[in-house]
């Protein structure tokens, strides 16, 4: 059922703002607005929806609202009602898209920060079809540029909202467009609640199968326990200090004011790199690289493929497998894992441990863990390797469902940028049986 259809063929005028449909007009977005809102008259004992900038998000859904009395809601709040856009007016928030459309409102009536404008959709608009062009990057673009007040404190005041030109179709496309719009949003949605849904199973199976409470099919022995130093653990399984699983080694950094030392073939990862994964396993590249002579003069270290690189200062326990050799900066403990044990498992071993290797530091007004603490932190595993294994795959094939899932999230989410320009603008017409 393709609903929509290029406009090509269709016969186009040319505006102010550029080429769009002979069936639609040039309009200001305040042509399409009550000039102003009233104030809702409530009853000190009736419930209002309290909505404040932390409960919208930078797409521009409202992701939570808070139910409160009115006669505990502060004076001078903003006041909206179901249906109506909310845009945030202060920097950085515009710029970043916060905003949101008010259909799921719980009550009548909501409050909110005064840094939200409110936009009420007249007769002549979908208040929907106002709200996607709330959302589109050339309104946040363009309206940036208009905005007033000292540096931080920037505001898009509404009148340039009102003075904003965006080609309008009749009521019944305006409709039909933000129909299409909206069955995305809801498709993208779901895949976004599936994936929370698949990561909190994979972090209950890391839980589970890392302390040998879940044993796989084929490694369960008949089940007992023996108590150990961390607690009760599998009867085959033992507690080793890290230093007896891999070679333990820090990072450094070559003088940076040595040209000599800087731009080689050596990857050099810092903590950046680690987060630019955003929880990704593997790391490929770093955004810098040492010479020979940078890794000779100073502390670093060449680590093999397949070592496990751990941020072990300020941010710690964040750990990736390298797939490439690589040196680290200070702000690293590393594993080169010794043949007895899977470096996969120990990756996502290391991983259930940042609240202990957290403790170690408390006290401390800056984080670090020290690599003689590293060495000598207790883990426990299965002595069998071939568990290990096992173990790992189960949770790295978690990792890439949510990784595929995640993939078609980002392609999606692109795909509706587009076609909301598109529509928006007329070049793509939503077939005249939709509307």
């Amino acid at each position: 059922e393709n609903r929509t259809q290029k406009a090509e063929h269709m016969n186009t005028k040319q505006t102010e703002i550029g080429e769009i449909p002979e069936d639609w007009e040039v309009v200001k977005l305040g042509d399409l607005l009550k000039p102003s809102i009233r104030k809702e008259s409530l009853s000190s004992n009736e419930y209002v929806s309290f909505i404040g900038m932390q409960d919208v998000s930078e797409n521009a859904e409202l992701i939570n609202q808070n139910p409160m009395l009115f006669s505990d809601v502060k004076k001078g709040l903003t006041s909206f009602i179901r249906n109506d856009v909310l845009v945030a007016k202060i920097t950085p928030c515009f710029e970043n898209g916060k905003g949101c459309y008010t259909e799921n409102l719980k009550t009548e009536v909501g409050v909110g920060s005064t840094e939200f404008h409110v936009l009420r959709a007249n007769d002549l608009a979908d208040g929907k079809f106002v709200y996607f062009w709330t959302v589109q990057q050339s309104f946040r673009e363009i309206l940036t540029q208009e905005m007033v007040g000292s540096a931080g404190h920037k505001r898009v005041p509404f009148s340039s909202i009102q003075k904003f030109q965006i080609p309008l179709p009749s009521l019944p496309e305006q409709t039909a467009i933000a129909t299409v719009l909206s069955d995305t949003d809801r498709l993208l949605t779901t895949l976004r609640a599936l994936i929370g849904k698949k990561r909190a199973v994979k972090t209950a199976a890391m839980q589970q199968l890392l302390s040998g409470r879940l044993r796989l099919p084929g490694f369960a022995t008949n089940g007992s326990l023996k108590n150990s130093e961390l607690g009760e653990i599998p009867e085959d399984w033992e507690v080793v200090k890290l230093g007896e699983v891999a070679e333990v080694k820090s990072g450094g950094t070559p003088s940076t004011s040595n040209k000599d030392f800087w731009d080689g073939e050596i990857a050099w990862c810092t903590p950046t790199d680690i987060t630019a994964l955003k929880g990704g396993k593997y790391l490929m590249q770093t955004s810098r690289n040492i010479t020979k002579s940078g890794l000779q003069y100073s502390a670093a270290e060449l680590l093999p493929v397949d070592s496990i690189v751990m941020t072990s200062r300020a941010t710690i326990g964040e750990c990736a497998i390298a797939k490439i050799p690589v040196t680290t900066n200070q702000g690293f403990k590393n594993f080169i894992c010794f043949d007895k044990v899977d470096s996969e498992f120990i990756y996502y071993l290391l991983g259930m441990q940042k609240k202990r290797f957290v403790a170690l530091c408390a006290g401390s007004t800056f984080l670090e863990i020290n690599i003689n603490q590293v060495r000598n932190f207790q883990v426990a595993l299965p002595k069998s390797k071939s568990e290990q294994t096992a173990i790992a795959q189960t949770l790295s094939d978690m990792d890439s469902e949510i990784a595929a899932l995640e993939a078609r999230a980002a392609k999606l989410a692109h795909i509706k940028q587009g076609l909301m320009q598109n529509l928006l603008t007329g070049k793509i017409r939503v077939n005249n049986e939709a509307a």
